[in-house]
């Protein structure tokens, strides 16, 4: 994983503690899979922890913070 991926899952609007979380997690599928990063990864491992962490989110605000996560994701992948 290469430093501007950290900064990337840094900079979501999601909580920090969810950030490391999800960058957490994203190791973890990384190794899983024998792959490298990817914005779809990243995607999952964002949402893996916005729905399995400890939060005081909201149901509501984690699917508010989901969707812009994605949205996000995806105008990435279309530059």
């Amino acid at each position: 994983m290469t430093r501007k991926d950290e900064n990337l899952l840094r900079h979501l609007p999601i909580p920090v503690q969810l950030a490391r979380q999800a960058l957490e997690r994203l190791r973890i599928e990384q190794r899983l899979l024998g792959a490298a990063p990817s914005y779809w990864l990243m995607y999952n491992a964002v949402n893996y922890a916005l729905f399995n962490a400890r939060s005081s989110l909201t149901l509501n605000d984690r699917y508010k913070l989901d969707e812009k996560v994605f949205h996000q994701f995806a105008a990435l992948a279309l530059n």
